[in-house]
């Protein structure tokens, strides 16, 4: 599969919207009075951008392979290794630190942290560890969804089941009161960003889109 430039530009220009709008928090934090001008906080929605490009990629590399059971093993796989070997080096540093001095992980919850949830990447009252891993428990679920999605439905139905997915999204948070962690988290919006950008993939697919990288320039 040939690599779309676009994207590898969109997701370096994420990384940058979150780093600097960090490095905001964390001048104010520490420095008092910051440099950095306040709109930068708008670099929160690198996170969004983040998810629309999973929902993009999930597409574009597992076409031709639905309803094939290895191909699906092989997905969820290769998303995991590329998730947790890396996220669970960087959260027993940060264990390591919560055991010596708690007060210097998660303060503004109260010091209070889940370490199972946080290391399995399960949905808890409380952040991470790794704080930004918060993302990664969001990102764990929609592999998972896809996984199914994957195993269970033929490719060309692909769309019509986001369409699905994403109205019984839209149904709950309209229609039910989900005052349970979990329900909350399986209905969260923030899937519909992943969906989006399913559509986005099946849609540059289908119209064989192709986009010129000069448009980033």
């Amino acid at each position: 599969m040939n690599k779309i430039n676009n994207i590898q530009g969109l997701r370096g220009i994420a990384v940058l919207l979150v780093a600097f709008s960090h490095l905001l928090l964390i001048e104010k934090k520490y420095g008092g009075n910051s440099i950095i001008p306040e709109f930068v906080l708008f670099g929160v929605s690198g996170v969004d951008l983040f998810f629309v490009i999973s929902g993009f990629v999930m597409v574009t590399i597992t076409r031709e392979k639905f309803r094939q059971p290895m191909e699906a093993l092989k997905f969820i796989y290769h998303r995991v290794i590329r998730i947790y070997p890396v996220y669970w080096i960087y959260s027993v540093l940060v264990l390591i630190v919560f055991l010596i001095q708690p007060s210097w992980v998660n303060s503004a919850q109260g010091n209070q942290v889940d370490i199972v949830s946080s290391f399995l990447l399960l949905p808890s009252n409380n952040l991470p560890l790794v704080n930004v891993g918060w993302s990664l428990v969001h990102e764990v679920y929609f592999y998972l969804f896809f996984f199914l999605i994957m195993l269970l439905i033929p490719e060309w139905f692909l769309a019509l089941t986001l369409t699905v997915w994403a109205g019984v999204l839209v149904f709950a948070h309209i229609f039910c009161e989900l005052n349970n962690l979990y329900l909350n988290f399986v209905f969260h919006p923030l899937t519909l960003e992943f969906i989006g950008g399913c559509f986005l993939a099946i849609f540059y697919y289908h119209y064989e889109i192709k986009c010129n990288r000069k448009v980033l320039l």
